[in-house]
């Protein structure tokens, strides 16, 4: 079974193989997720120490900080449904980077998952405050296992319309993608009998947004914590340490029978059969780091525009306006995603680099029963 959307887990929440504690927000293809406790690192939860509140209201974290936190959300997940859990896109764009860090709730098992989850916590050279209840994160959930489909696939779905894809006015109607096989340089739509599970490439816009350096408050917007940037034809110098906010040059549509997952792009062709956004290869440390922290794509009709990426360089280097920068790929969704009225993104549309939302959050009341069988 590929991933769940809203529908499928309140199907799955009624027939008793998903119970979600402390609910607020079910969302598409995913759920809120939100901070409980901050706490130092550790091996074992027992040794994991509450950081304390500043003014007992707030934590800052700031660059080269690592914590983890531990959800609000309980959840009891009958055997092999699991998850993942990344920032949200509004947290990510502040430079906030979440990720479970719990093996059990990851992978699946015949055992399940019962209990909250610990993540990983740190930002992309950012000073952030953040408040205990803050939705930093979403949940992903799926049954047996995650992956994407194949570049095979994916060059169909193209060519049949089902993923639009333009750049620069055209629709794009062929997958060309580059990898190395036994020494041997084949196409993405020409890869005979090799399975690979790769992605679109996705390239540089023009317009950048470059982090000042001031602390930043998710619910207090202050556009002073970003400047805007237009590269050079090119390129522009971006120094070491520097987080920015830039966007693909492509608009992408996504069928709604899929969601899609950005992950960086692969500058070396890669040796072996297999690739995709959870395989990791053998290559020298990336320059740049690119949207770590929020990679989930949804469908149409609650997404269609450019991709923002979330971006930190790890050295000096410089950044060229349509340059190879991330890859997507298609997740197949268990059942297609059907929207709600008012369920739309609040990024739908967008057509350059966009700075977050997060300051209209709402603040949820807790969703006591979401699931409840309102039959007599």
């Amino acid at each position: 079974m590929p991933m769940l959307t809203k529908n499928d887990i309140r199907a799955a929440a009624y027939l008793g193989l998903i119970e979600i504690d402390d609910l607020t927000e079910l969302n598409a293809t995913s759920l809120d997720i939100r901070i409980e406790q901050l706490l130092t690192p550790a091996m074992d939860i027992e040794d994991m120490k509450p950081v304390p509140l500043i003014n007992g209201e707030y934590w800052i974290v700031k660059p080269g900080d690592f914590f983890l936190y531990q959800t609000i959300e309980r959840f009891n997940l009958a055997p092999y449904f699991h998850g993942q859990i990344n920032s949200r896109s509004s947290w990510a764009r502040y430079g906030v980077a979440s990720r479970e860090a719990d093996d059990n709730f990851t992978f699946p098992s015949h055992n399940g998952f019962e209990g909250s989850v610990i993540c990983r916590l740190n930002t992309l050279g950012t000073t952030v405050k953040i408040r205990p209840g803050d939705a930093i994160a979403q949940a992903h959930l799926a049954y047996n296992r995650f992956e994407p489909v194949s570049d095979r696939h994916l060059a169909q779905l193209i060519e049949y319309g089902r993923l639009e894809i333009t750049r620069r006015g055209k629709n794009i109607k062929k997958l060309i993608q580059p990898y190395m096989i036994d020494g041997n340089v084949y196409l993405g739509n020409r890869l005979g009998p090799h399975a690979m599970n790769g992605g679109f490439t996705l390239t540089h816009d023009p317009i950048i947004k470059i982090y000042t350096g001031k602390t930043i408050d998710p619910h207090n917007h202050d556009p002073e914590c970003f400047y805007e940037k237009r590269l050079a034809t090119r390129g522009s110098k971006i120094k070491q340490g520097t987080f920015f906010i830039s966007a693909s040059a492509e608009s992408v549509k996504i069928d709604r029978h899929f969601v899609g997952w950005v992950g960086e792009w692969n500058h070396l062709f890669r040796i072996s059969g297999e690739k995709g956004p959870d395989i990791h290869p053998d290559e020298r440390h990336s320059s740049l780091q690119t949207h770590a922290a929020a990679p989930k794509i949804d469908p149409y009709p609650r997404f269609h525009g450019k991709i923002t990426f979330e971006n930190y360089a790890n050295q000096n280097l410089t950044v060229r306006p349509g340059q190879r920068i991330s890859e997507l790929y298609l997740y197949m969704l268990n059942n297609p995603y059907f929207s709600e009225e008012e369920e739309v993104s609040r990024y739908k549309g967008q057509n350059q680099a966009t700075g977050s939302k997060g300051h209209f959050d709402k603040k949820y009341e807790q969703l006591a029963l979401p699931f409840e069988n309102t039959e007599k």
